[in-house]
């Protein structure tokens, strides 16, 4: 890896370790595609490192493999292209934060 590319890397991972450890939890949006992107990669494994709640919003028709689960706190299912569906399971994914006492108040 050449000084630049490096240099790089090393900025992005110290600016996405300072917004991740302002939050009370990680969520992120699983698709299919998710594990072949490393950006999503390196913002789990930042979470992962800081000990953050880890909560999915997972597309329907896909579901992350038993390591991935075993690491999250909690996931809801939305249907892909469907707003209605994705800021519902939005909601239902932060009630169960909120149960679980990552947050006071949704």
């Amino acid at each position: 890896m050449e000084d630049k590319e490096l240099e790089k890397l090393q900025k992005c991972v110290k600016e996405n370790a300072e917004k991740i450890s302002g939050c009370k939890i990680f969520t992120a949006i699983f698709t299919e595609n998710y594990l072949k992107e490393a950006y999503p990669v390196l913002q789990m494994t930042i979470a992962i490192m800081l000990d953050k709640p880890i909560y999915l919003l997972v597309e329907e028709g896909y579901m992350p493999n038993g390591k991935i689960l075993k690491i999250c706190d909690g996931w809801e299912f939305f249907k892909r292209g469907d707003e209605k569906s994705l800021g519902e399971a939005t909601k239902r994914l932060l009630e169960m934060a909120k149960l679980n006492g990552h947050f006071k108040e949704v």
